[in-house]
């Protein structure tokens, strides 16, 4: 089993530190290169909240001016723990040019290497509209944009990581030099002297499927209902039932012919499609930008209205 203490996760068997030895770089909108800030020392307290009865432990980090200040602030309820970064530039007049932090990767949190990991299975953004899964046994190949890291290191317990995703700061993980782990947040807004979010929800346990659930629930509380978890989502019943979507056959090349060839192969086959789900590539578009709130009139020369009744009617 694992707690939180002032050094961060630590293995209680052992009392062998997993993540720990926090850093924290910030970049300013002014100097693309990194700074690094100094730790100037945690302290620790009680208290109680919505999540339940917590030690705090608040790590503080400043330059040599102690005009740029971020705070580290872990809050452990037992079976999980949240991480709120507080990051502060303090410009001397409030009327000149303002010192900012960066847009992108404006405060970068790097943990110490991470040993003995038996294994890793990381959920990372792809694309701007799709995930993939990564699986390794080092830390260092975790790709960039991860939002979800579950690894085992020492049976039978695991970890996971969920970074958060609020409404002004984005978190995002990935592998750093040594095994280490980096939290990239960013604004991608230009002009903020202030960075304050919830960072990460970060636990282990027995259960995969369990502490990844927990800490899901543990983000949208502290939330406030901005997003809900997966069981608690309401889905049209339609999608109760089988359903068919155009990509992975036609990609861009979808077109009323292949629509309907492959609605009455579905009818001759017997397969209960109950819905179709056109994608992409059915628009007007010109020079790689939409042209008209129409179907391309090549590919749907009657309309998409015509070959969607069409659609219907050759599926049963």
């Amino acid at each position: 089993m694992f707690h939180f203490n002032e050094a961060g996760l630590v293995e209680v068997s052992e009392e062998r530190v997993v993540i720990g030895d926090f850093r924290i770089q910030v970049r300013l909108d002014s100097d693309p290169q990194p700074q690094e800030l100094a730790k100037a020392g945690v302290t620790r307290s009680e208290g109680k909240d919505q999540h339940g009865a917590y030690q705090e432990f608040l790590h503080l980090f400043q330059d040599e001016e102690q005009t740029i200040g971020v705070e580290l602030k872990f809050r452990s309820y037992g079976r999980y723990a949240l991480c709120w970064v507080n990051g502060e530039i303090r410009n001397a007049n409030a009327f000149g040019k303002q010192t900012c932090f960066a847009a992108d990767c404006g405060i970068v949190i790097q943990t110490g290497p991470i040993r003995q990991v038996d294994g890793l299975m990381a959920n990372y953004q792809h694309k701007d509209w799709w995930t993939r899964p990564h699986f390794d046994t080092r830390m260092s190949t975790l790709p960039a944009r991860t939002q979800s890291l579950l690894w085992r290191s020492s049976l039978p317990d695991y970890i996971h990581i969920l970074p958060v995703c609020g409404p002004v700061i984005r978190t995002e993980l990935c592998g750093g030099e040594s095994d280490s782990l980096l939290f990239r947040l960013s604004s991608h807004q230009s002009g903020r002297t202030r960075n304050d979010t919830l960072c990460f929800v970060m636990g282990s346990g027995t259960d995969p499927y369990r502490i990844i659930e927990d800490h899901v629930e543990a983000a949208a509380k502290q939330l406030d209902g901005q997003f809900l978890p997966r069981e608690q989502k309401k889905y049209p019943e339609i999608l109760d039932y089988l359903g068919w979507c155009s990509w992975d056959a036609f990609y861009h090349q979808v077109n009323e012919e292949g629509l309907l060839t492959k609605a009455e192969e579905f009818r001759r086959s017997g397969l209960p499609v109950n819905w179709v789900m056109i994608d992409d590539g059915w628009s007007s578009v010109h020079d790689g930008k939409l042209s008209a709130f129409e179907a391309d009139p090549v590919k749907f020369p009657r309309g998409l209205g015509a070959a969607v009744d069409d659609l219907k009617n050759r599926s049963g």
